[in-house]
């Protein structure tokens, strides 16, 4: 059987517990922001690949009109 608590007691109790649910409430929160700053993180080396993926894709592509127009006129050169 307990023994019951005296106001004091109670109170102290009550603190405690509130004081640990501020703490886990903090930690929860921390928890969260390095999530999401995680993300974000993720999401911006995500976008940087792709830039990069098209800006790859842009220089080849140039690459390729000026093999093209290069060899057309050396065709010309040739022909003349």
């Amino acid at each position: 059987m307990t023994a019951l608590l005296d106001p004091t007691q109670i109170e102290e109790r009550e603190k405690r517990r509130l004081k640990q649910l501020d703490q886990q409430r903090a930690i929860e929160a921390q928890v969260e922001e390095r999530r999401r700053q995680k993300e974000q993180e993720e999401a911006r080396r995500r976008e940087e690949e792709k830039e990069d993926e098209r800006r790859v894709a842009l220089e080849r592509e140039m690459m390729e009109r000026q093999y093209e127009i290069d060899t057309q006129r050396e065709k010309q050169k040739i022909r003349c």
